[in-house]
């Protein structure tokens, strides 16, 4: 956002009176000069009236009393010389009034700027409070936006009452009031009315321009809020940007030309002011210079006695150089403050639509441009930042969608986590069983390796004892010498059996077949099986 700006209005009401002044002084200098001469004849004709009637007065009142005639003479000479008289008194109080015109448009001019600095005032405490980050007063901020958009308006109406009063006064002496004796000064009044109102238009029109430069420029920004400013805020249909170059080219080259040639027109002296009957061989090669001779005599009288030629004068020429030259400066200052006003008036918004459209390229969505004009700018400007808008709503959108996935993410993983710390703690569980189940199974084996070492060891004891159990039993062979038919029912459990079968020769009994316990002699049985 620019700098809070100073509300202008004196400056601008100032500067643009002393234009007008700049632009219309020499207009009516220039009236003056050049009607001057004929003014001046008029008095000397008058003044040739006015000796002659004193001279048949003289001789009228020297002649006889009692004539009818000579007093019937005597009156109209009375009147004439009266008129003559009077005259003068006549043109006196015409330059009376033209300056009592004069200090009445001044005294418009003053109410004009007490009533702009009126107006401008509200707007000069809003923008005070503003910079001095003061509160400010909603009716005064309400004034401020409703009037804004029309402030150009009000205040080039503010000026335009000294001009539009000021012509109607004029227009009613020209046309209603019979004030003028002469054609000559009609003529002369009716032209400063043309320029009068010409300058009164080209004043306005420079007040109006320059307020609404300021206000598209310096002001909206301020008065309205930023949401206001994305959309246009000017009430009706908009403008077109090609009236806004029709109007500057028609400034650029019209005002000049116009300026030119109300000099020229002001310049310009007839043929016939000179009252010559006849035009002598010397007068007719000045008026036709270089190309008298091309033609004849007679032709040229001829030609000029049926149409009214111009001329300019030698101090003419000089007052219509110095007058365009000083009307070519003023429309200069014109032309410069209404082609930076409709160049601005361009430049600025669509500089800062292409700012704002480079930022948007960058990623930033929430820039906009202002909507300062009410033309096809100003419909652009409004439909981009639309755009930006609904393009900043759908990426805000999306962005709402990702946080919601990102939240739903966040919770899955939560979820995941938990249920990854569940099974990290069941898999500690687990680890911790088999720890356990791992130290049960190293203590088995461990008692596994002592009892195979004790059953190795017991084993062995058991196989050295069944090997000398073996060792003393009785072999099948012997049994086969001393027996013929037997059997032996021996069946150990495993490796030892708990009986001994012996058997022993004796001269009684063939064959005994005992257990553990001995056989008792003579019998030849065995005790049990």
């Amino acid at each position: 956002m620019n700098k809070i700006p100073k509300y202008k209005a004196f400056r601008i009401y100032f500067v643009a009176f002393l234009l007008y002044y700049l632009l219309i002084s020499p207009v009516s200098s220039m009236l003056f000069v050049t009607n001057y001469p004929k003014f001046h004849e008029k008095i000397d004709l008058l003044n040739l009236q006015n000796d002659t009637l004193k001279k048949a007065m003289s001789i009228n009142l020297s002649s006889s009393p009692d004539s009818s005639d000579n007093t019937s003479n005597k009156d109209s000479l009375t009147s004439n010389y009266k008129k003559i008289i009077s005259a003068p008194h006549e043109t006196k109080l015409k330059r009376k009034r033209f300056m009592e015109l004069e200090s009445f448009f001044f005294e418009l001019l003053s109410f004009t700027f007490i009533l702009g600095f009126l107006f401008a005032l509200p707007y000069k405490i809003y923008f005070r409070r503003k910079r001095k980050n003061k509160n400010i007063p909603n009716k005064l901020v309400h004034f401020c936006k409703k009037s804004m958009i029309y402030s150009p308006l009000i205040n080039a109406g503010i000026v335009s009452i000294p001009f539009i009063i000021t012509a109607v006064y004029m227009m009613n002496q020209l046309f209603v009031s019979d004030i003028f004796e002469n054609s000559l000064k009609r003529n002369v009044y009716s032209q400063y009315w043309i320029v009068f109102i010409f300058a009164g238009i080209l004043t306005t029109m420079f007040v109006y321009y320059w307020f609404r430069h300021l206000m598209q420029t310096k002001y909206l920004e301020h008065i309205f809020s930023k949401d206001e400013l994305r959309k246009r805020i000017y009430p009706g249909k908009g403008g077109k940007i090609k009236y806004k170059l029709l109007i500057s080219s028609t400034m650029t080259t019209l005002l000049p030309l116009s300026i030119v040639l109300v000099y020229l027109y002001l310049s310009l002296s007839s043929l016939k002011d000179l009252n010559l009957k006849s035009f002598t061989q010397p007068e007719m090669q000045i008026i036709f210079g270089r190309y008298y001779h091309h033609f004849e005599a007679d032709t040229l009288k001829s030609f000029l006695e049926g149409m009214n030629l111009y001329y300019i004068t030698a101090p003419d020429t000089i007052f219509m150089f110095a007058g365009i030259i000083m009307g070519i400066v003023i429309s200069l200052i014109y032309l410069i403050f209404f082609v930076y006003w409709s160049n601005y008036a361009i430049i600025i918004p669509v500089g800062e639509l292409l700012r704002n459209m480079q930022n948007t390229t960058g990623g930033k969505l929430d820039n906009y441009s202002i909507v300062r004009t009410n033309d096809e700018i100003g419909e652009l400007t409004e439909n981009y930042n639309i755009m930006t808008e609904k393009l900043g709503a759908y990426i805000s959108h999306i962005a709402k969608m990702n946080e919601e996935l990102e939240e739903k993410v966040k919770q899955r993983t939560k979820k995941i986590e938990a249920q990854k710390q569940k099974i990290e703690m069941q898999k500690a569980e687990v680890e911790a069983q088999r720890d356990e189940i791992e130290q049960q199974r190293d203590y088995v084996i461990k008692q596994r390796d002592i009892v195979a070492h004790h059953k190795r060891a017991i084993t062995d004891s058991i196989e050295y004892a069944g090997n000398i159990q073996r060792a003393l039993l009785p072999p099948k062979e012997q049994l086969n010498l001393y027996l013929k038919e037997y059997f032996i029912l021996y069946k150990p459990k495993d490796i030892v059996s708990g009986d001994f079968y012996w058997f022993y020769k004796k001269r009684i009994m063939t064959i005994s077949c005992l257990s553990q316990q001995p056989i008792v002699q003579g019998t030849g049985f065995p005790a049990h099986f």
